[in-house]
């Protein structure tokens, strides 16, 4: 089944919002009790109240068709405009989900085999950066082994791969 490349867009856009957080002055962790879910223009969110004020806070895409959970772990910063800024804290979830040291399947997603990487996609429709030398295919299964987890992300380390077939089903 191929992806529209709208809900890719949007997905790497809220990647990189994560990771233009990462970079602002120390983000504050914060867990937010009890989040409620709501949608806005057909799109996902929690409610979350910080300060007095209500603001939405995007779904990672496993959480949609998953029961609100107790608490969400957020990472909340403030620009120099003094606009709050709100994004889910992807460390707790990584760090619940892999080990370091462990070997996983992914599927690559993009190809930017010029630049020596690809974009995998993990069994919970997660991105991650995948820096190899080696000539890989696009919807081609990988297995790799997660060498470090931080600051959100995986660090991983090319083990093998299988050819994408005509018929190709995703591993998740």
């Amino acid at each position: 089944e191929k992806h529209s490349r709208r809900p890719h867009r949007e997905r790497r856009l809220f990647t990189l919002l994560i990771l233009f957080l990462f970079r602002m002055a120390s983000p504050e962790k914060i867990t937010f009790r009890e989040p409620r879910t709501l949608t806005h223009y057909g799109k996902k969110y929690f409610n979350v109240e910080y300060n007095g004020a209500n603001y939405r806070v995007r779904l990672f895409p496993f959480q949609e068709t998953q029961p609100e959970p107790k608490e969400i772990h957020c990472l909340v910063s403030v620009d120099e405009a003094k606009r709050v800024h709100i994004v889910q804290d992807l460390q707790p979830y990584l760090e619940e989900s892999y080990s370091s040291g462990c070997d996983y399947e992914f599927v690559v997603r993009r190809a930017y085999a010029d630049k020596h990487y690809y974009e995998v996609e993990d069994r919970y429709g997660l991105y991650f950066r995948l820096n190899t030398d080696r000539v890989l295919l696009e919807r081609q299964v990988v297995t790799c082994r997660v060498e470090n987890i931080r600051d959100g992300r995986l660090k991983l380390e090319l083990l093998s791969g299988t050819s994408p077939s005509e018929d190709f089903t995703s591993p998740f």
